[in-house]
């Protein structure tokens, strides 16, 4: 494992410190954290410690002692506290006028539906703002959802694998929305290596397991490629 690589792995830890003392993040999503003494704060734990010592690559993988289902959900959760720091960062730029529609610039737009709520029973157009903050009130409300992301226990095998694909799928069109929309300004406050560091992080855990189709990805393919590419020339 190359020095770079390791590094790679290193900045996804830093950029909890760079972007927690940034711009405001969501006041109605708070960052969730595992219980002490519990198994998954401890998989959380060792997580966190690999990616400072670990390849991207191998850090994603499944540790042999862990299910499967714990593995994922504990990254779920990490990932969806990454990603709004991640969108602490261009929040304040999300306004109605500049983007009225979710979207990754002209090659995808974003519809919102959330059967719970009675204002989005249907797909929904909605501003990039708006999308976001549906986005991690929803994740939130799964996360907490005992059914589907139990403390402890048995998982319902079948919504939870479908719960965590969809969740996902649409975390990573914050990333989408942020490469194409926001992507000039990341560079322009230094924390573009940062921000590359994360969703390669973040697509590495999802291709390991096949959590999101090929066709979502399509907006971002050239620069996953690209990546990913680098990342094994770092190996």
């Amino acid at each position: 494992v190359s020095t770079q690589s390791t590094g790679d792995a290193a900045r996804v830890q830093m950029v909890f410190g760079l972007f927690s003392g940034g711009d405001k993040t969501l006041k109605r999503s708070k960052k969730k954290k595992f219980e002490p003494g519990t198994h998954k704060y401890e998989i959380h734990k060792y997580a966190k410690t690999t990616l400072g010592v670990l390849d991207l690559r191998l850090a994603v993988r499944q540790p042999e002692k862990t299910l499967l289902n714990d593995w994922l959900a504990v990254h779920v959760q990490d990932f969806f506290n990454q990603i709004m720091m991640v969108h602490g960062l261009i929040e304040s730029r999300m306004t109605e006028e500049a983007f009225p529609q979710m979207s990754a610039g002209p090659v995808a737009s974003y519809l919102w539906m959330d059967p719970q709520n009675e204002k989005y029973k249907k797909p929904t157009a909605v501003s990039a703002a708006t999308y976001c903050e549906c986005l991690f009130l929803w994740v939130e409300r799964q996360l907490d959802d005992k059914a589907l992301f139990p403390n402890a226990g048995p998982y319902n095998e079948g919504a939870f694998f479908s719960a965590v694909k969809n969740i996902f799928k649409r975390l990573f069109r914050v990333y989408a929305h942020l490469y194409y929309s926001h992507y000039e300004y990341v560079c322009s406050i230094g924390a573009d290596a940062h921000i590359n560091t994360c969703f390669k992080h973040f697509i590495l855990f999802a291709k390991e397991f096949e959590l999101i189709p090929d066709k979502e990805l399509q907006p971002l393919e050239e620069l996953i490629h690209n990546l990913l590419s680098n990342h094994e020339c770092d190996e």
